[in-house]
């Protein structure tokens, strides 16, 4: 930027980059997911892991209203899994989601949409936990790996949305 002042230092400060990135948290039934699929800016890229959100989906998409909806299934029977299956299954799941998530900042770039949405963030928790683990339910051999990949992942989703335009 040039000075608008010759010999100072003032510059012309450009508009701020008008974007939400946060993490909504309460009990079952709150309105949570509803927040992103009714009331965030749309198109909105939805990004589900435990189904239950596909009503919400439904339900808000009204003409004029655009959610672009993917859904990464867990594993079933995820308690029967050997650690090594788990890790596996886990690492698969983080690989869809950072696949999908990349995707949609770049199509947050060209104006296809303006929020992406993750419902929930207690099951990718999960999916980090079974890709450092291979299990949800035992904390095996862990000593925080698992915490630490949470934080990664999590820091990762929100640079990646920060650096593009969507709200996430």
């Amino acid at each position: 930027m040039r000075s608008e002042i010759p010999g100072s230092d003032f510059i012309i400060l450009e508009q701020p980059k008008r974007q939400c990135c946060c993490l909504v948290f309460g009990d079952g039934g709150t309105g949570k997911t509803t927040i992103g699929t009714r009331f965030a800016p749309d198109p909105v890229a939805f990004i589900n892991f435990d189904g239950r959100a596909e009503y919400a989906v439904t339900r808000d998409a009204v003409p004029g209203r655009k959610i672009l909806y993917t859904r990464i299934k867990m594993p079933e029977q995820i308690l029967k899994l050997s650690d090594e299956e788990g890790k596996k299954a886990g690492q698969r799941i983080l690989d869809t989601t950072m696949r999908n998530f990349e995707a949609a900042v770049r199509a947050a770039e060209k104006g296809d949409v303006r929020t992406i949405v993750i419902d929930t963030a207690t099951e990718l928790g999960d999916a980090i936990k079974l890709a450092t683990t291979g299990r949800i339910d035992r904390v095996k051999g862990d000593f925080g790996k698992s915490k630490h990949l949470q934080d990664r992942v999590w820091w990762s989703l929100f640079e990646m949305a920060r650096g593009g335009p969507a709200n996430l």
